[in-house]
């Protein structure tokens, strides 16, 4: 008995000893396989674009208020204010007036602002995003936000597991999460690449991808990259993808407010070929395995309102390089160019070429603008340039416009006094009780200071002229004094036409001086004020034409003295030094 009890004492060790290898064995194996990278069926990719980093929306151009007065008095050649220092950009090239004989344009160049929040900043929800803080992503330094990606761009996803070997893709949108139609596997480490033209355009999976490269269209598409590694676990593994510019842009803004009009359609192209380059990207790396200057021209096609609240004034078009290297003189050129005028007709303006003589080093991810803001051309009468047209105050939008209507068949005069263009003298609107010397009208014509209203010795010099020789006549509307230029335009005549529409009494909307028949006058402020204290007055020029039953036998222009509450026409002049 004693040996038998000792046999089976002897015989426990060994069967513990057995059932801790068996579990031992079984834990190891099960192991085992969690890194043999069997898939458990709950192990998902998820992902999300957050946004675009260094972003200015393309698309939302600001529409440049520094150029929009405020109000307030600054009659009688007060000074230009001067933009504030926050609205200082980082880079401005050049700023100049070109002038054609069709019209005019302030031109500028400048490189974008780009400011950056951090988190915990008063941005209001929706305008910025998150702080990037996203598994599977690269190191980001500092605490950068993104700007939203539009909803319903496309951008591809190319995933390869830790051999390096190309695993998918993804063909995504943004505004929804995806995941891959293929399974993934926990506890492994992989890698992915994600790129867009940030359009709805889906890019292609590289020919190669082994080795992938992507070549974006020349010129005019643009190219978001991002890329990163992270190792799944078990259930939900959700990336963020926060998309970096990998191509400079060159803004095209061209903007129609000075012509008081909107854009019915234009084409454009650079000026040089070679002036932009195209780039062929290593999706691995993110770096550019070569840059090439395009052998010709390229044609933008795709203009798009700039801002919501400019509507069809502002257009903007874009141009892409992958060059870091200087440009010289870059410019571009404008065909075809049509703006619909308020009368309901279009004018058509022939190939117009801009350069913004610059040079400047394009840096990849940053956006440079290029604006053309366009100014109606002047006609020169005896040195100097005078509108084509009278100035009219619009209550919808406390607007300064011309009229487009710059021929002497002016139309709509049958009761002139509603058309909103006759001011008492220095009044901010055209309304009968507005009050005299506020501001000085022309200078708050668009883009702000680009006009003013004539000096006492501008009105002294076309009484005076004799070149070119004034005309005295009559059209279907009204009775007019004009200087005729006789060269070709596209206005339609290049003549100074000063309409013979009388002028609005004192507290009345009666017009007096006004007639269709006999002889009219027309009457046309100066910036110049006299009199007294008690019997304030200003100076203005009035041009008589003399008729009877419509036939014109002559006329004068002269100089004139009158009280400032009644209402006359506005005339503006250029201000060749928008400084004064």
């Amino acid at each position: 008995m004693k040996r038998h009890v000792r046999s089976t004492s002897q015989k426990w060790p060994i069967v513990i000893f057995g059932i801790f290898c068996a579990t031992t064995f079984f834990a190891c194996s099960r192991n085992a396989k969690d890194t043999e990278l069997e898939p458990d069926g709950s192990t998902q990719l998820t992902f999300e674009v957050i946004g675009i980093t260094d972003e200015i929306s393309e698309g939302e151009i600001s529409p440049d208020d520094s150029t929009t007065p405020s109000g307030g008095s600054d009659f009688v050649q007060n000074a230009t204010r001067k933009p504030s220092n926050s609205l200082k950009q980082p880079f401005v090239a050049t700023t100049k007036m070109v002038t054609t004989d069709d019209f005019d344009a302030l031109i500028t160049f400048e490189e974008e602002g780009h400011s950056f929040a951090t988190m915990g900043d008063s941005t209001p929800s929706g305008s910025k995003l998150e702080q990037i803080n996203s598994p599977g992503k690269k190191g980001v330094a500092g605490a950068k936000v993104a700007a939203a990606m539009p909803a319903g761009n496309r951008y591809r996803i190319l995933i390869y597991d830790n051999n390096n070997a190309y695993v998918g893709t993804i063909d995504a949108t943004s505004g929804t999460a995806f995941t891959p139609g293929f399974p993934v596997f926990r506890n492994t480490t992989y890698t992915w690449y994600a790129y867009s033209y940030n359009s709805t355009t889906s890019p292609a999976v590289p020919t190669n991808t082994a080795n992938p490269t992507l070549t974006p269209a020349a010129g005019i598409t643009a190219l978001l990259y991002d890329s990163g590694t992270l190792t799944t676990v078990a259930g939900s593994n959700k990336i963020d993808i926060t998309f970096e510019h990998k191509l400079a842009s060159i803004a095209i803004r061209l903007d129609a407010r000075g012509m008081f009009a909107t854009i019915n359609s234009v084409t454009a192209s650079n000026s040089t070929a070679g002036s932009l380059s195209s780039g062929v990207l290593n999706l691995r790396t993110g770096a550019y395995n070569s840059v090439t200057p395009n052998t010709s021209t390229t044609a933008l096609g795709n203009w798009i309102n700039a801002a919501t609240a400019t509507g069809d004034t502002i257009k903007v078009a874009y141009f892409y390089t992958a060059a870091t290297t200087p440009l010289t003189n870059f410019g571009v050129t404008l065909n075809n160019f049509v703006i619909n005028l308020d009368d309901g007709t279009t004018r058509t303006f022939t190939a117009k070429p801009f350069t913004f003589s610059t040079s400047f080093t394009p840096q990849l991810g940053r956006r440079y603008t290029g604006t053309i803001t366009l100014i109606e051309s002047a006609v020169n009468v005896a040195g100097i340039l005078w509108a084509r047209s009278n100035l009219y105050h619009r209550p919808s939008d406390q607007g300064y416009r011309f009229r487009h209507r710059t021929s002497n068949r002016y139309g709509a005069t049958a009761n002139p006094v509603g058309s909103n263009e006759y001011f008492n003298w220095g009044a901010r609107t055209s309304d009968i009780n507005a009050a005299t010397q506020v501001l000085n009208q022309c200078r708050q014509v668009f883009p702000y200071n680009t006009w003013r209203l004539p000096l006492q010795t501008e009105a002294q010099n076309l009484v005076a002229a004799t070149t070119p020789v004034k005309t005295y006549g009559s059209s279907g509307d009204a009775l007019y004094v004009a200087w005729n230029l006789g060269t070709s335009s596209e206005y339609g005549i290049n003549w100074l036409s000063l309409l013979a529409q009388g002028r609005r009494g004192i507290g009345t909307n009666v017009l007096a001086d006004y007639s269709l028949l006999v002889t009219s006058a027309g009457f046309f402020w100066t910036n110049q004020g006299g009199g007294t204290t008690t019997a304030p007055t200003a100076f203005y020029i009035r041009g008589n034409v003399v008729a009877l039953g419509g036939t014109v036998s002559g006329g004068s222009v002269v100089l004139e003295e009158g009280p400032r509450n009644q209402g006359m026409n506005i005339r503006c002049v250029r201000n060749v030094n928008p400084t004064t």
